[in-house]
């Protein structure tokens, strides 16, 4: 009987032991695991701001683009003004010379 009752002392401690070698592991697990995560935040952190930042550098290069675009527009619209202008004073004079060749104005 009392090597009964020592058997089940030792399957307790056993028992126990088991139960703590299992919360060592476990504690393991969560700081091996939290240890991941932080690791995958940092790397997240990182991928976001070189993708931030390729973002700013794409962008940046497009607005350039848009303002040279509108530069060029603006340019352009500018020397088609001119064109017209120019074109407006000669048929203007083309005009006034066919009136003073028709003699209209003369009342003939």
């Amino acid at each position: 009987m009392e090597n009964f009752i020592k058997n089940i002392f030792d399957i307790d401690e056993e028992a126990e032991k088991y139960q703590n070698s299992l919360e060592k592991e476990k504690l393991k697990l969560m700081q091996d695991r939290k240890s991941k995560i932080e690791e995958l935040d940092k790397e997240y952190i990182n991928v976001l701001a070189d993708e931030k930042s390729n973002l700013n550098s794409r962008l940046k290069n497009i607005e350039a683009q848009d303002i040279k675009q509108l530069d060029d527009y603006k340019k352009k619209t500018e020397e088609i003004k001119n064109i017209f202008a120019q074109k407006k004073v000669l048929l203007v004079r083309s005009f006034a010379k066919s009136i003073l060749e028709s003699g209209e104005l003369n009342g003939q």
